[in-house]
């Protein structure tokens, strides 16, 4: 009762913006952090590529890279301060608590939507993804005690993730050079966003970007997996044979219950990000999409009010961005504590075969207007020419505005 006491008053003094523990915590096997904060690190955005030809999903050349090498996607170069790899400002990571203070599910266990229909309102929000045949849901009410889930589909690795803070829902592929590896909570935070530990390297990683950001791995990039982030309601009528995680974890935390009081009321993120852009307010909820050295943000408002669909180009990327019809809302006059987001949004690269299409939605279905073709609102052919095939889509999740746009300042914002 002590220790689950203890928990929940750490996550409140989160909430109320405390740090309450300065925690250096281990940056790969062999090297160890100073144990201070460094003022003297520079903005590691703002120069120039040095080194474009380092691809951040591979391993030996991310491991071969020299100090002042750009080896992320946004123009990040690799620092090198007391022998710590690292490819952002150090004195920008916030410590709050000892590794694991959060702890990470790693036996998850399943339940049927019927059991879960005891505890889990149709208007809350779930993690929601299928890989292998199989449908899982994860409610929010449940992960803002653990933030992480290190699981397996039919015997295949999947890292499944959430950041209360930046509201951000996002799966990943758990390989390193190959192999997989289990992921736990560092305690810190960048950008007000999680930052995880792999219980390989004790490298860290920023869960919106997937990318090692200090250690041995630094600069590294992890897959993203598309998932979605959808009210059970919604998620249990597409996905009626759904499994969904179990309360039963082992930890004994007070699931259903606030861990953050009070921090969605609040306007603004309560610790440090890199930038402040008031185009929106900091916790809209917005979707990106980062290509070839654009970044571009979606707020869920004005795609609603673009009829739900919007066909835009990004670079060389021809997208579509869409938001399915006749979803849950919260009932009327109650305020959703967990979020401010109401309706699921998709976005899908709309090239298929050689051909860019176009989209439209008549009467709450999906058409391409090339063939005529009918296409669910997950990206299936449904009747037409291209009745069985496959959009592929983008790993785009929900998020803070806020949370978006201090990892990419100065993105383009649709409206």
């Amino acid at each position: 009762m002590i220790k689950q006491i203890g928990i929940i008053l750490i996550f409140v003094a989160i909430a109320a913006g405390l740090v309450l523990v300065l925690s250096p915590g281990q940056f790969g096997r062999s090297a160890t952090a100073s144990g201070g904060m460094n003022p003297l690190l520079g903005d590691a955005f703002k120069e120039p590529f040095a080194n474009p030809e380092i691809d951040p999903f591979d391993i030996v050349q991310v491991l071969a890279a020299k100090e002042g090498d750009v080896v992320g996607g946004r123009g990040e170069q690799l620092m090198i301060t007391n022998g710590i790899r690292h490819i952002v400002p150090m004195n920008e990571i916030t410590r709050l608590l000892p590794p694991d203070r959060i702890p990470s599910i790693d036996n998850p266990q399943y339940i049927s939507s019927s059991e879960a229909d005891i505890w889990l309102a149709d208007e809350e929000f779930v993690l929601g993804i299928t890989r292998n045949g199989i449908s899982r849901a994860y409610p929010l009410q449940i992960l803002v005690w653990h933030e992480i889930v290190n699981d397996h589909f039919n015997a295949e690795p999947l890292l499944i993730t959430y950041c209360p803070l930046c509201f951000t829902g996002i799966a990943f592929e758990p390989f390193i050079d190959g192999e997989p590896v289990q992921f736990g909570t560092s305690g810190n935070l960048y950008n007000s966003d999680l930052v995880m530990y792999d219980r390989r390297t004790s490298s860290y990683w920023s869960q919106i970007t997937g990318q090692a950001i200090v250690g041995e791995l630094a600069g590294l990039t992890l897959e993203k997996v598309p998932i979605d982030t959808i009210r059970w309601g919604d998620w249990k009528r597409i996905h009626p044979d759904t499994e969904v995680l179990s309360r039963e974890t082992g930890f004994g935390s007070p699931y259903g219950q606030e861990a953050y009081p009070g921090y969605y009321d609040r306007g603004g993120p309560n610790f440090r990000v890199a930038e402040d852009d008031s185009r929106l307010p900091a916790k809209a909820i917005v979707y990106g999409v980062f290509k070839d050295g654009i970044a571009r943000a979606y707020p869920e408002e004005a795609v609603a009010n673009a009829g739900g669909l919007v066909n835009d180009i990004i670079g060389n990327l021809n997208i579509l961005v869409v938001q399915e019809p006749g979803q849950i809302s919260k009932p009327q006059g109650e305020r959703d504590s967990r979020a401010v987001s109401n309706r699921l949004t998709r976005i899908f690269d709309r090239t298929l075969d050689g051909l860019v299409l176009e989209f439209e939605i008549v009467e709450g279905r999906l058409f391409d207007k090339q063939t005529g073709s009918e296409w669910s609102f997950e990206g299936n052919g449904l009747s037409g020419d291209n009745a069985g095939k496959k959009l592929v889509r983008l790993p785009s999740a929900a998020e803070f505005w806020f949370a978006w746009s201090s990892f990419y300042p100065g993105t383009e914002l649709f409206s």
